[in-house]
């Protein structure tokens, strides 16, 4: 069985001054940036909360890949489409003034280059859910300066957790 999560948060902010409102604003409507180095605003990350229902958490898991598609315009393509990490656990409220801290290693390195209005995807680990208690926060963090434009919520193609399991 195949389930695609849709995230309760998905947003970019700046590691200089967190605000996801602010990040959108400069990024463009219904998109979240992930860049080492913008003209804009300082290197900028996007973070992802999914809730996943506590006894499908922990469920025995085939595969898990998160997709993000890229926007329309300029500056949406990247020769890096950025790494994955876990994430402390947050809320969009928490993106106001913090940027979620790293929990451990790098899940997924960056697949290369992404295209303007492409997907990206990003093999996670099979035992990810393990131990979350249904709620899983996850960052993409930029790799390259010149970086991506992903849709969010608001996008035309929003971010899904693709997760099949046995």
């Amino acid at each position: 069985m195949t389930i695609i999560f849709a995230p309760t948060v998905a947003e970019c902010v700046s590691t200089t001054a967190p605000d996801p409102v602010e990040c959108e604003t400069k990024t463009g409507q219904g998109l979240m940036n992930v860049d080492l180095v913008d003209p804009r605003m300082l290197e900028r990350r996007a973070f992802l909360r999914f809730e996943i229902d506590a006894q499908l958490a922990a469920s025995p898991v085939d595969s898990i890949v998160l997709q993000l598609t890229t926007g329309p315009g300029a500056g949406t393509s990247s020769p890096q489409a950025g790494e994955v990490y876990q994430v402390e656990t947050f809320t969009l409220a928490d993106l106001t003034g913090t940027v979620p801290a790293t929990v451990g290693a790098v899940l997924a390195g960056s697949p290369g280059a992404v295209a303007i209005a492409a997907q990206a995807s990003w093999t996670l680990p099979s035992d990810l859910l393990a131990g979350t208690g249904g709620v899983l926060c996850l960052g993409v963090l930029p790799v390259v300066a010149n970086g991506a434009d992903y849709f969010n919520l608001d996008g035309a193609t929003p971010p899904g957790l693709v997760v099949t399991f046995h």
